[in-house]
Formats: C-alpha cells, structure tokens, sequence
C-alpha cells in the first residue's frame, strides 16, 4: 500500500514538473485565454496580443423569415421490437 502511494505520488509530482517546464504550452493557454474572454466580452480581462490570433468575427444573422421544418405526424407505434432483432422502417 505505502509502495503503490509513493509511486503515484512520484508519477504525479514528475507529470506536474513536465508540464510546468514547458512555456510554449503555458502561452498557448494563455492566448486561448483571452481569445475566451473576448469572446465572452468580459472587461477585465487583459487579452495577450498574438500576430497570429484571427480577430473575433461578427456572427452575421440571416435576413427574413427562418426555415420551419413541418412533419405529417410527430409519432409512430413502431409495435413490440425484440432486442436484437434487426428492422426495417417504411418511409411514407
């Protein structure tokens, strides 16, 4: 017991070390950071300016009315289905 607890803790403290070591990961957190918070459009926030960070695009809505999908009906008894067994459903 005390073996397994001292080689998990072993593995997390070399995983946690690994991870910290590397800067190109921690910048790219912190450019997907603020990419989130403009996104968001929260404030306080200090965005990182990166080159090569596309600007946030205006979602652009459609003019008129919307498309509305209409069905004849909206149920069907499909009967006793056994498990396993394989179906074929008619399309009207």
């Amino acid at each position: 017991m005390k073996i397994t607890f001292k080689l998990l803790t072993v593995l997390a403290l070399v995983v946690v070390m690994a991870s910290c070591n590397d800067r190109a990961a921690e910048k790219r957190i912190a450019e997907l950071e603020s990419r989130l918070a403009q996104i968001e459009g929260n404030k306080g926030a200090t965005p990182t300016a990166t080159p090569d960070a596309a600007a946030p695009v205006a979602e652009v809505k459609p003019e008129g009315p919307l498309p509305v999908a209409q069905f004849e009906r909206v149920e069907h008894d499909f009967g006793t289905i056994t498990e396993g067994k394989k179906l074929r459903i008619p399309i009207s």
